[in-house]
This record gives C-alpha cells, sequence and structure tokens, in this order.
C-alpha cells in the first residue's frame, strides 16, 4: 500500500512539533542553569567583599590601637 502525501506530511509536522518542544526544554533549562549560577556567583561576590571589608577594617583598628 503506497504512503499518501497527507500521512507524510503529518509526519514531518509532528517532528518539528517534537523538536521545537525538546529545543524549548533544553533552552528552559539551560536559561535555569544560568540563573542559578548568577545568583551563586552574587553570593560568592558578596563574601569575598564582606571578607575583603573585614580584613581591611581590622588592619585599620590595630593600626590605630597601635598608634595610641
Amino acid at each position: 500500500m503506497p504512503s499518501s502525501a497527507y500521512s507524510g506530511g503529518m509526519a514531518r509536522i509532528i517532528l518539528f512539533i517534537i523538536a521545537a518542544v525538546v529545543a524549548l526544554v533544553l533552552a528552559w533549562v539551560l536559561f535555569w542553569h544560568l540563573l542559578h549560577l548568577l545568583f551563586l556567583g552574587f553570593w560568592v561576590v558578596v563574601v569575598v567583599l564582606l571578607g575583603f571589608g573585614l580584613f581591611r577594617i581590622g588592619r585599620w583598628s590595630s593600626r590605630r590601637s597601635r598608634e595610641n
């Protein structure tokens, strides 16, 4: 039994729909991981800046106490 053009066209449309869904899911997962990476990076930068600030305040405080 020969295949009709209708079934070939439907198969192509279904394939395109599946490919679009896979592309959207992949884009969503990559975006979600990028968002988490940015969030984690933000907190790492905050902790480093706080540590550096506390280090500088500690050095400044110890220098003032030695002068007095």
